[in-house]
C-alpha cells in the first residue's frame, strides 16, 4: 500500500470534562496491490485515557474507518 494524498474534509472535536475527542474525515488517495483509487476515511483520536493512580496518561491508538 502507498499513500499519495490525503485531503482533509473537517476537522470536529468533542469536548466532555477533560476528554477530548478529533474526528476528522479525509479522502485517501492510495495505490493498493495496483489499484489507484480515493476512499473516503475518517480519523478518530480518542484522549489517552487518565489512570485513577495518578500516573502518566496512556495514548490511546488511532482508529481509521
Amino acid at each position: 500500500m502507498r499513500y499519495h494524498s490525503i485531503r482533509n474534509v473537517d476537522m470536529i472535536t468533542h469536548v466532555r470534562g477533560d476528554d477530548v475527542t478529533l474526528t476528522a474525515p479525509s479522502h485517501t488517495t492510495a495505490t493498493i496491490w495496483g489499484a489507484t483509487g480515493t476512499w473516503p476515511l475518517q480519523l478518530h483520536s480518542p484522549s489517552p485515557t487518565h489512570p485513577p493512580d495518578g500516573s502518566r496518561p496512556r495514548h490511546r491508538d488511532f482508529v481509521v474507518t
